[in-house]
């Protein structure tokens, strides 16, 4: 009798994706981040993402919270903060706060 052993990621992938990731371009680490495209894609198999009709009927209010998201979003998952966030921690440096960072979040 001979038994192997596997994690349920080994079991469960690769999954075909019917879509490139999205902002994939965006990771430092693409191949990471489809990845965990492949495992969503296993549980919900959701559909692409960019073919969803857009977000509409904020308020100014509720819009420019959503933007501030977005923006933040974005400056998390570049490349560039990643790197410039790793090499300030390396060098025991912090980043000082930009007015941005001070900005508040509207409230509804």
């Amino acid at each position: 009798m001979k038994i192997t052993a596997s994690e349920f990621h080994a079991t469960a992938l690769p999954q075909p994706l019917r879509f490139a990731p999205p902002y994939a371009d965006r990771s430092a680490n693409p191949s990471g981040y489809a990845y965990w495209w492949q495992l969503i894609r296993l549980v919900f198999d959701l559909p692409d993402p960019r073919k969803f009709p857009p977000l509409t009927g904020f308020s100014n209010i509720g819009g420019a919270s959503l933007q501030y998201v977005l923006r933040r979003v974005g400056r998390i998952i570049s490349p560039q903060s990643r790197h410039q966030s790793e090499r300030e921690l390396e060098s025991g440096r912090r980043r000082k706060p930009s007015s941005e960072d001070n900005r508040r979040i509207p409230s509804p």
